[in-house]
């Protein structure tokens, strides 16, 4: 069940119902910490960190990111590493940032979708997986039925 009030209520001023649909079925529980994701990265080879040289990384999501052309993939990953690399955490809990995870975890080739797949699990996975735009009416519509029976009484 989706909590109207902490999900859909404070997007849709800017957001459609199809839209808040497609950020709750890509957003993770939380935000992805950098310790685990450097882990995981680490121990999948994606990323890599060259003991002798200072800040050298390469392996295999690396490799991928070098051979993509400038666009909004390359962007998000470079983003995404910055941030796990300066030790913030990545904010695929949160639109947009949620939708264009997703969106460039989609695009990826299935070698590194292990990868993010494992990124994801360790942010929460994805609770609200397969919401469809009809479950967001349906909580808003749950939520005005109950606020008018407390109203009423």
């Amino acid at each position: 069940m989706i909590d109207y009030l902490s999900e859909v209520k404070p997007l849709e001023s800017e957001l459609t119902n199809e839209q808040i649909a497609a950020h709750l079925n890509s957003k993770t529980a939380y935000s992805m910490q950098p310790e685990e994701c450097k882990y995981i990265l680490q121990d999948t080879a994606a990323v890599l960190l060259d003991p002798v040289f200072v800040n050298q990384r390469s392996g295999s999501l690396i490799e991928y990111y070098e051979s993509l052309e400038a666009g909004d993939a390359s962007r998000l990953i470079a983003f995404c590493l910055g941030r796990i690399y300066s030790d913030q955490p990545v904010a695929t809990d949160q639109y947009p940032r949620s939708i264009q995870f997703a969106s460039v975890e989609a695009s990826l080739p299935d070698w590194l979708k292990e990868v993010l797949a494992k990124l994801v699990e360790s942010a929460g996975g994805r609770p609200y997986s397969g919401v469809t735009e009809q479950d967001v009416i349906e909580a808003k519509a749950a939520w005005e039925q109950a606020e008018s029976e407390c109203i009423a009484r």
